[in-house]
C-alpha cells in the first residue's frame, strides 16, 4: 500500500519517480531479487488500476538512466498487443530501446494517470 500511495502522490503532483526514489533502491539485496520485488509491486499496482478501468499507474516509474519505464512495464495488462514485450527476470534491462509508438503510448498513459488522479484521494 505504501508504494501505491506514493504513486498516487506522484500522479497528483504531475511528476515521475525513479525506481530508487520509490524506495526500492535503498535495499541491499541481489539484483535478481530486486527485479522480482519491484516488478511484483508495480505490476500489482497497475493490475489493480487496470481492473478499475484506470490507466497504468506504474507508467510514472522510470529508470534514472533513461527516464523511461523498464521492460517489465511493456508486459502489463492494458498494453496494446502490438507494443507488448515479454520480460524474464534476467532480461529486465532498464536500458531497452523502445519504438516511437511505444514512446507515444507511454506519454499518453502518463497524461491519463495525471488526469485520473488530479484532485482525488487514495480512497476513491
Amino acid at each position: 500500500m505504501k508504494a501505491y500511495s506514493e504513486l498516487i502522490g506522484v500522479a497528483q503532483r504531475g511528476g515521475l519517480i525513479t525506481y530508487s526514489e520509490l524506495g526500492i533502491g535503498k535495499l541491499r539485496i541481489s539484483q535478481e531479487w530486486l527485479y522480482r520485488k519491484i516488478g511484483w509491486i508495480l505490476g500489482a499496482c497497475s493490475h489493480y488500476e487496470w481492473m478499475e478501468n484506470r490507466p497504468l499507474i506504474s507508467a510514472l516509474v522510470v529508470s534514472k538512466e533513461t527516464g523511461r519505464p523498464s521492460k517489465g512495464f511493456w508486459g502489463l495488462p492494458g498494453i496494446p498487443s502490438g507494443l507488448r514485450m515479454s520480460a524474464k527476470v534476467d532480461e529486465l534491462d532498464p536500458l531497452i530501446a523502445t519504438s516511437p509508438e511505444q514512446d507515444e503510448f507511454w506519454v499518453r498513459e502518463v497524461d491519463k494517470v495525471y488526469r485520473e488522479w488530479q484532485g482525488k484521494s487514495v480512497k476513491e
